[in-house]
């Protein structure tokens, strides 16, 4: 009998990923005998990941590392790698940040295992805001041998700004469960409305964290543009990070307070049930390589706002099933968003959702990400 494909799905920074959970039950609910999935996080904190792939019968590795003392972590956590790739001898080794990428693709290599593939899921970050970081970008490029791109941005950013991806390069969206955007739970909807005052209200929402690129001084642009000619608009901002204070601030100092609302932190089970409260989602981001919560608001069937960046753009048509402003330009996302108010869509917009589940679904991911796998081997 033929031995299974074994493929190792590797992360950094995380004790639970929700698509890595998406693969282990859709591969589990397929009977899919021909390939056995392994995982191994990279984190401080003990995965409770490993515990929830027990029903899967998915062995998971945990190897202590910590980015802010990235150097003393580095060797550490190679040395590790490199001994469970020649115990395992997988077929196959995944990356998915740059913080795994760089110790564990390294290893692999060492280790003799000839596929290695990473998903460029932050592309981007070193250019703008860390220049010394893009070397070690071109280092796990140079290590990998297969790279996925998640976006067309995505891809033409990294043909453009780095180096030894000649020939390696997939395009691959990400995806997410649609089954469960596609059931908001009506009781919670109704009591976030109540509890966060949004009854007869135009909402507006942004799912990300409070960090310079995802440019949330320009959500509140948006606002002050928007709320002389909509008195009842309210933004609901969904996320923490570093920048919060500074915004809250900002917000205070424009004089917007009764047009926004930051609720404290909600549990993901819950999100598809506040996407329901919005009638428009805002996402102002500077090159997204992807943006997991365009697909999710998409697949809401909730009027998406964008700047042309990630899923956004490579999904949408201007005005046809969403709206595309311009980068560091809060007036033109106002007009989209004015549009959108005055249409009045009724939700779920099925323009949104269509598009969604074309583009988005998980199914359509886990599909192109195992066909890559089997072509990478079949190439040996």
């Amino acid at each position: 009998m033929k031995a299974p494909l074994h493929v190792v799905l590797i992360i950094a920074n995380n004790v639970t990923v929700p698509y890595f959970t998406w693969f282990a039950q859709e591969l589990f609910k397929r009977n899919d005998q021909s390939v056995k999935l392994t995982f191994i996080m990279l984190c401080l904190a003990e995965p409770t990941f490993a515990k929830e792939m027990e029903q899967y019968g998915n062995d998971v590795y945990w190897v202590k590392f910590d980015v802010t003392h990235r150097k003393r972590f580095f060797f550490p956590a190679y040395f590790q790698l490199r001994k469970i790739f020649k115990k395992i001898k997988p077929d196959i080794v995944n990356t998915h940040l740059f913080e795994d990428s760089l110790p564990a693709l390294w290893a692999a290599k060492h280790a003799g295992v000839k596929t290695r593939i990473i998903t460029k899921s932050d592309t981007s970050f070193h250019q703008f805001y860390a220049k010394k970081g893009v070397k070690l970008d071109n280092f796990n490029n140079r290590n990998a041998t297969h790279l996925i791109t998640i976006s067309a941005e995505s891809e033409n950013f990294i043909k453009k700004y780095e180096k030894n991806w000649e020939g390696k390069i997939t395009l691959i969206h990400h995806g997410i469960s649609s089954d469960v955007f596609t059931r908001p739970n009506k009781q919670i909807t109704d009591k976030f409305i109540k509890e966060w005052g949004l009854a007869n209200k135009f909402v507006v929402g942004t799912v990300a964290r409070f960090i310079e690129w995802k440019k949330y001084k320009d959500v509140v642009d948006v606002a002050a543009i928007l709320a002389p000619q909509i008195p009842e608009v309210c933004f609901i901002l969904l996320g923490s990070g570093p920048q919060k204070e500074e915004i809250l601030s900002l917000i205070k100092q424009k004089k917007l307070e009764k047009h926004f609302f930051i609720p404290d932190f909600i549990h993901p089970v819950n999100m598809p049930s506040v996407y329901e409260t919005m009638n428009a989602f805002l996402h102002t981001a500077y090159f997204e390589p992807f943006g997991f919560v365009i697909s999710e608001a998409l697949v809401s069937g909730i009027p998406v706002v964008s700047t042309p960046t990630g899923a956004a753009a490579d999904a949408i048509t201007h005005k046809q099933n969403g709206w595309l402003g311009n980068y560091n330009d809060p007036k033109s996302l106002a007009d989209c968003l004015l549009e959108v108010y005055r249409q009045k869509l009724e939700k779920p917009w099925l323009p949104a959702r269509e598009t969604g589940l074309k583009h988005y679904d998980f199914k359509i991911m886990f599909d192109n990400y195992f066909k890559l796998y089997r072509s990478c081997v079949s190439e040996k």
